[in-house]
Order: C-alpha cells, then sequence, then structure tokens
C-alpha cells in the first residue's frame, strides 16, 4: 500500500465556512443519490454473520511504493510506510463501511523517518457501480474526524495535516476466492485537501498554506472474522439499499444480528425498526448497559491481572482438588444498542494447573459469554445478573493442563454475576463473576495429577473472576459506560 501528498496547482485561499459546508453537502448529496440509482456495491459477509471485525493489511511493503502519502506540486515530497492495518466493524451489509487506518515503518522522500499520526479519523468507504468484470467495483472514500482531530505527516522539520473532507476518487474493490473469501482493496486517491504547517530545507513542500494536491495510493486485502476470532467469508455484492438510511439502526443489528435469510438480502428500514422495538419491549425486566450520550456502535473491553487472588479461576467441585487459575483474563464486544443481554468474548493467559503447578490452556475460539442483566440489588448502580455460554456449532471450551482436559459446551444461564457503576471520566463498569453447577465434560483424566473422579459429564464447575468493562467509540477514544433501569 502506498501513500503521498504531492501539490499541483497551489491556492491559498480556504473557501468560507458556509460555502465549504454547502458544498460537502451537496457533494455527499449527490454521491448518495448516484449510489441509490446505480446499485451500489454492498459489502457483506457471506452467510451473514454479524457483527463482523474486519482487518487489513498492506500486500506492498518496500519503500518508496508502500502506503504513500504525496504531494504532487513539484517539490516531489511524500512519505512511504512498510507497514498499514485498517479496521473496523461491519455491523450489516453496507456500501459506506468505515475503516480507521494505523500506519507503521514510515520514511520520508528524503530517507528520514516520519510518523503518521491518525488517532480520531477513519476512511469512509463508499462503494459504487460495477466495473466491466464480475465480483469488481469502483468507489470513492471520503476522510471522517473527530470535532478538532486531524491526520498529521510529521517528518524531519516538516508537517502537515489533513482536515476532514468529502469523498475522493478513486478506490477499485475485488472479491478474491478463498476459503473464506476475502477482498482485495487499491486505493488512488487524488485531489487530497492538506495543509503545510512546517517546510523547513529539505522538506520540498513549496511553502507554509493549504493546497489540494494530495495522492494517496495503496493495495491491501480486507478480511473478517466473528466477534469471537472465526475468519468468516467477506464479498462485495450488488445492492439497492440507500447509504443514508439511520446509523443507530446499523447498530443495533451490530448487537442483534438480526440476518437475513441469504447472503444477498438486507433488511429494510422498516424490517429493522420493527425488529429493534420488538426487542426492546422484551428488555424491560432487567438493568441496561448502555454508552454515557448513547455513542453507538461501542467497542467494549475488559482486563485484569493478578496472581492472587487469580483474575479468573475455573475449579470442578467434584470431590477433587483439580482447578486452573489465569493471571490475565480479557473479554471483548460490540455494544450496539442499550442491552440487558450483551455479548463478551473470553481469552485467558497466563493460566495455570494449581494441581500440579505446571502451565494450563484454555481455549475459547467461537465462544462468548452472553450476560443476561437483572435488577437492582439494594444499592443504586448496582445490579445481579446470569452469565450463559453461546458456542458456534462444533465448539466448545476446551481446558487442557498438565495431561488433563476439560469441555465446556453451550448451555443456558448460571448464577450469579453482579455489574456495578464505577464513576470517573469516563464512567465504567465493574463485573463480578461467581458462576455456579457450570456442565463440563472430562475427556482426559489419568490415574496420577488430574484428580478430576473420571471420565464423564458433571454440572459441578465453577468459575470466578472480577474484571473493569470499558467502552471506546468506533475511533478507539474513550466513551462512558454504565448500568441503568430501562
Amino acid at each position: 500500500m502506498e501513500s503521498r501528498i504531492t501539490p499541483l496547482n497551489r491556492p491559498h485561499k480556504i473557501p468560507s465556512a458556509p460555502l465549504f459546508l454547502a458544498a460537502i453537502l451537496a457533494t455527499t448529496a449527490l454521491l448518495f443519490a448516484t449510489a441509490e440509482a446505480a446499485k451500489a456495491g454492498l459489502l457483506m459477509t457471506q452467510g451473514s454473520q454479524y457483527p463482523a471485525m474486519l482487518g487489513s493489511a498492506s500486500t506492498e511493503s518496500e519503500f518508496p511504493n508502500a502506503n504513500n502519502f504525496a504531494s504532487t506540486e513539484g517539490g516531489g515530497y511524500f512519505v512511504s510506510c512498510s507497514t498499514l492495518t485498517m479496521t473496523g466493524t461491519l455491523g450489516w451489509a453496507r456500501t459506506t463501511p468505515a475503516l480507521h487506518p494505523a500506519f507503521s515503518g514510515c520514511k520520508s522522500s528524503a530517507g528520514f523517518g516520519a510518523t503518521i499520526t491518525t488517532t480520531g479519523c477513519n476512511f469512509r468507504l463508499h462503494l459504487g457501480a460495477t466495473i466491466g468484470e464480475t465480483g469488481r467495483y469502483d468507489g470513492t472514500a471520503s476522510i471522517e474526524c473527530e470535532a478538532g482531530k486531524a491526520i498529521t505527516i510529521t517528518s524531519e522539520t516538516c508537517e502537515t495535516k489533513i482536515d476532514p473532507q468529502a469523498a475522493r476518487s478513486t478506490i477499485e474493490l475485488g472479491n478474491v476466492a478463498g476459503s473464506p473469501g476475502h477482498v482485495s482493496i487499491k486505493w488512488s486517491l487524488k485531489s487530497i485537501a492538506y495543509t503545510v504547517l512546517k517546510d523547513s530545507f529539505g522538506c520540498q513542500l513549496n511553502g507554509i498554506g493549504t493546497t489540494s494536491t494530495g495522492d494517496f495510493v495503496s493495495t491491501a486485502t480486507l478480511t473478517a472474522k466473528t466477534a469471537g476470532g472465526t475468519p468468516v467469508g467477506l464479498t462485495v455484492e450488488d445492492g439497492g439499499r440507500s447509504p443514508t438510511e439511520e446509523e443507530h439502526l446499523e447498530a443495533h443489528h451490530a448487537a442483534t444480528a438480526h440476518q437475513s435469510t441469504t447472503a444477498h438480502e438486507t433488511k429494510t428500514a422498516e424490517e429493522a425498526k420493527t425488529a429493534h422495538e420488538a426487542e426492546t419491549a422484551a428488555e424491560t425486566s432487567g438493568g441496561r448497559l448502555m454508552t454515557e450520550g448513547g455513542q453507538y456502535p461501542a467497542t467494549l473491553h475488559s482486563a485484569n491481572q493478578s496472581e492472587s487472588p487469580p483474575a479468573s479461576q475455573f475449579v470442578p467441585t467434584d470431590g477433587g482438588d483439580f482447578f486452573v487459575n489465569c493471571s490475565t483474563s480479557t473479554m471483548t464486544g460490540t455494544l450496539g444498542w442499550a442491552r440487558t443481554t450483551p455479548l463478551l468474548h473470553p481469552e485467558f493467559f497466563g493460566c495455570r494447573s494449581v494441581t500440579t503447578g505446571f502451565g494450563a490452556t484454555i481455549t475459547t475460539t467461537g465462544c462468548d459469554f452472553r450476560l443476561h442483566i437483572g435488577s437492582t440489588i439494594g444499592l443504586t448502580g448496582r445490579y445481579d445478573g446470569t452469565a450463559s455460554i453461546e458456542c458456534e456449532t462444533g465448539k466448545a471450551i476446551t481446558i487442557v493442563g498438565d495431561a488433563c482436559e476439560i469441555k465446556i459446551d453451550s448451555q443456558a444461564t448460571r448464577s450469579t454475576i453482579e455489574l456495578s457503576n464505577v464513576a470517573g471520566s469516563p464512567g465504567h463498569v465493574h463485573v463480578n463473576w461467581s458462576l455456579k453447577g457450570i456442565v463440563y465434560t472430562v475427556l482426559k483424566d489419568p490415574p496420577f495429577g488430574c484428580r478430576l473422579n473420571g471420565i464423564g459429564t458433571k454440572e459441578t464447575g465453577d468459575f470466578s473472576s472480577s474484571a473493569t468493562l470499558l467502552a471506546k467509540d468506533g475511533n478507539g477514544k474513550a466513551v462512558g459506560l454504565t448500568v441503568e433501569d430501562p
């Protein structure tokens, strides 16, 4: 992938804010109308598995061709980066998915180290129509940033800033067959507006000021995974749904996954609204996990590190004394709407069998905890609840320690979890796990060391943990998280 900024014919006057805004709105409206009329492509997962985590890795890594921002205004200045990753969340089939770029290993045209900072900024793709051959689509990309944020490029004594701006041409997407399938993206964006903030000796930026002569070039492969980390197929198909559909409906789908029955169908806005209202009505008996200020979709993450007591511990209580504890546990998920039943994917590290002291492994690929938040428990801001275990078909949580092996399949709710609001800037939620009666199957129990009381299925497993649950918006910015009455 390649990125460059190059000045051509350099206007130094910046349009007035009202005219600039009007131009952006007019351009955006035109793009949306054109996309609708031409049946713009939809980026979607194969099999309608949502929410999906998008990831992109550049396929070009050699200087000066990799991930290149260039100024075409005669000076010849550019910055090339050996690595560019783009990440995002696909909550529904979309003509306008957002991707957050992150650059590393960057050098300027003079060969010195450079830095591209993208905090708070995303690329918004605007998929167009097919371009001749099946499975290939053109499009454009706009740059969207939080208030006060911009992409900055710094090298030697040079500095440029790229503010939010309307769609630039061109991107090209192509379906790539595989197991699972993925999508190639070729970026060739022209006329990017940027502002030169510093232009000292060696920069070749032709002076301080604003110009619209920046180029960005890159090639990459876009892949998708479920929230549990399992790869899923990704494809672009002919669409027809308007890109202007309410964003909160997409966010809601990211959490509830009300998919159509085929990979080529998408729900209408009215169907999505009806589904959302029905689900909301059903979730009236317990507390709801929500962001402060209604910022959705939000990425959830929790982490806890501890040696004594352990961060997380699984104990079969069937008379033996085998148990596994882990020094680090993390839980991640996506919150697309205020929910009584959010989903979290657990991962465990630094585990050992306390029976013998040897290392142990807990594998959770394809499995999640589903929280079922209950009512308040005396104190304001404290809620009880239960948790169920949900796994994809053929998947299970496995625990392997020494020569011992246990399997935990999907199962209904177990008691108890406790959630409490923690004040802060931003606020967050503390979660205590104390699940009893977990069903597990002993697959291996040698005569010495394991002490699991024989092969078979039992209902005497306990799981305990304690962690702080935090939230971030789509740009990676921390947002407040709270549990409230419905």
